[in-house]
């Protein structure tokens, strides 16, 4: 059987995990070894999460964020 992946796409936040040993362990984010990265994305640039959100101020018009809303 594959692993079984779980993704929290939260309005301010988003976080993954995954089944390992019939428990979920949470995969922390490479950057800064949080459990949490911020909900926001830069496509042109390919950013995510924390530097997406600093360039946000700059750079609204090119920034996802929030996207949980527009999620039917």
């Amino acid at each position: 059987m594959g692993k079984i992946i779980g993704i929290d796409l939260g309005t301010t936040n988003s976080c993954v995990a995954v089944m390992e040993g019939g428990r979920p362990k949470v995969i922390p984010t490479v950057d800064t070894g949080k459990n949490t990265t911020p909900s926001v994305v830069e496509p042109v640039k390919n950013l995510v999460g924390d530097v997406a959100k600093r360039q946000m101020i700059l750079n609204s018009k090119n920034t996802v964020y929030s996207a949980k809303r527009l999620m039917g």
